[in-house]
């Protein structure tokens, strides 16, 4: 077996556990040096701030636990699903103020049903503002909440 990359006049003297060791050794670190720099962006993004972001070294799961207690107490089944037997979970986007104000709720992730859908978004609204344990230190923070619907535990 020959190597094509070779000249001509080389493919004819030189044979293959020779060349490819001399393959691997001049063309793997170029390689692997091409790939560090192919493998950084060009763009650098940020994404948004989630509940816990080790980049910051901010804990914001008591804000979080602080929500889905209050929440908890205050989300109801709505009757029609109940009655239709539609079970499902929501993924809410809520996003808190500074001083523990619901700034907006959108559903992110529905559950295939509107009742259920609205039910979670209610609840949230009826739960704000919420009563904050520690300073947040910035003006506001966004938390993914999921609401799970079951008619049996």
């Amino acid at each position: 077996m020959v190597f094509t990359f070779l000249s001509p006049p080389l493919q004819r003297t030189v044979r293959t556990p020779y060349i490819y060791l001399l393959a691997c050794l001049v063309c793997l670190p170029l390689q692997l040096r091409a790939t560090e720099f192919s493998a950084q962006p060009e763009v650098e993004t940020f994404p948004e701030l989630t509940v816990t972001d080790s980049r910051i070294h901010t804990d914001y799961s008591w804000l979080a636990d602080s929500l889905g207690h209050r929440m908890a107490e205050l989300n109801r089944y709505p009757h029609d699903a109940r009655r239709n037997g539609w079970e499902g979970k929501v993924l809410l986007r809520v996003t808190i103020g500074a001083e523990g104000e619901l700034k907006d709720v959108i559903v992110q992730h529905s559950s295939g049903y509107e009742p259920l859908d609205q039910a979670a978004q209610e609840a949230v609204r009826l739960a704000c503002p919420l009563p904050l344990q520690h300073e947040i230190n910035r003006p506001e923070v966004v938390i993914r909440m999921p609401v799970v619907y079951r008619m049996s535990p």
